[in-house]
């Protein structure tokens, strides 16, 4: 029976691969053909026509261009100790594909390079189930679901977190599979590094410390000297990629511990408003396509040019383009106080000694934005649970098949 489950686990590795490729040479048909000019808007253009666009290359692909200038391993270096705002595995990850292929070649890499690893993904998450449950049917299931799931195989062909983490996951989960069939040394050792890199790509993943620890002591049959050696060798594992990270944090920081990583400000450098900017805009449409983040680069680049434009034909040159699902729920005017609001907001960021008023237009914008979102699923709730849900599938990949649906 080994062989024929590596078996099936190889043929879902060749099924991940065809599936994966295939759409997203679809998603980039119809980003090219929706964007021919290859506008910057965000997950609808490509870069170097190769990868999708996505505002958190920001967050990602500086780390190792700043480090072979500058030094210092950091998103921006202009920002106050941000060498420790991001984990460093996907950073690492990107630079090597960099550092190989050049910027133009890592972006075409890289794309092959997450694709492979995703059905790799595949295929041990079919042997963890498999290992876990003795059921082959279970397995496959869950491999195929994990595979097949459009957002999964799309994320290939971006350069995000994303597109590791939860293949990192697979991984962590096979080898804890191998524990529960053989709960030596070894295999803890390894399943502590599986999780550390998982925890250094994408932190949430330390909530799965808690299911180590039960799996600890199941798969040692509740005996508590084994439960303790087993979980030794795993929390050693850990410490072989933890305890480094946090050494160099402690040591740029001049003295704070730091396992994984650690804002000093907002977490996006636009303020929790832009959050619930952007929680709003997800009721009446995929922000991917309605950016949040450049609703406010609008504001804060006319402040910062010392308000070129009026305030007020900034917020009407927004409102007055906002699609008519917008108005679900508000009117005009209401959105315009609210983005008055947010742009009052962005000129007291940036104001020394106006703490005060910075604190109270952050509440205000914030319960506002809240109230906007409200009032939209008081208005109607489908279109808040069914149709724009629906809409998100369009604007991603299902652009094809759901077309003639929702048009």
């Amino acid at each position: 029976m080994n062989q024929k489950k590596y078996k099936t686990a190889l043929i879902l590795f060749f099924i991940s691969i065809i599936y994966t490729c295939s759409m997203n040479m679809l998603n980039v048909y119809f980003i090219k053909k929706a964007n021919p000019t290859n506008a910057e808007i965000n997950a609808r253009s490509l870069v170097y026509n190769a990868t999708v666009y996505s505002i958190d290359n920001y967050w990602y692909l500086n780390h190792v261009k700043n480090y072979l200038a500058t030094g210092k391993f950091t998103v921006d270096t202009s920002k106050y100790r941000y060498e420790v705002r991001r984990t460093p595995v996907y950073p690492l990850f990107y630079g090597a594909h960099y550092l190989l292929f050049g910027e133009k070649g890592s972006y075409i890499s890289i794309r092959y390079t997450q694709t492979f690893l995703l059905a790799l993904a595949v295929a041990l998450l079919f042997l963890a189930v498999y290992n876990f449950t003795g059921n082959k049917t279970i397995g496959l299931f869950a491999a195929l679901l994990y595979g097949l799931q459009p957002c999964v195989a799309l994320n290939a062909f971006f350069t995000n977190t994303e597109s590791l983490s939860s293949v990192l996951v697979c991984y962590f989960l096979f080898g804890l599979s191998l524990c529960k069939l053989n709960p030596s040394k070894k295999n803890w050792l390894i399943t502590g590094v599986l999780f550390a890199l998982g925890v250094l790509c994408r932190p949430p993943i330390i909530f799965l410390a808690i299911s180590c620890l039960f799996a600890i002591f199941y798969f040692n049959k509740w005996n508590f000297k084994n439960s303790i050696v087993s979980g030794i060798f795993f929390t050693f594992g850990a410490a072989i990629l933890l305890l480094p990270w946090t050494i160099r944090n402690y040591m740029v920081t001049n003295g704070e511990i730091i396992v994984m990583e650690k804002y000093y400000g907002d977490p996006m450098d636009y303020g929790m408003p832009n959050v619930y900017l952007r929680s709003w805009i997800s009721c009446w449409m995929n922000p991917a396509d309605y950016s949040s983040e450049k609703v406010s680069n609008l504001m804060l680049t006319n402040l910062s040019y010392k308000e070129p434009m009026s305030k007020k034909n900034i917020i009407d040159s927004i409102v007055n383009n906002l699609p008519s699902r917008a108005l679900i729920g508000n009117n005009k005017t209401a959105i315009s106080s609210t983005l008055s609001d947010l742009y009052e907001y962005y000129r007291f960021k940036n104001l020394p000694g106006f703490k005060n008023q910075f604190d109270s237009t952050d509440k205000v914008v914030t319960e506002k934005m809240h109230l906007l979102k409200s009032n939209f699923i008081k208005k109607s709730a489908i279109d808040y649970y069914v149709i724009t849900p629906l809409l998100f599938a369009k604007a991603s990949f299902f652009k094809a098949i759901l077309h003639h649906l929702l048009s």
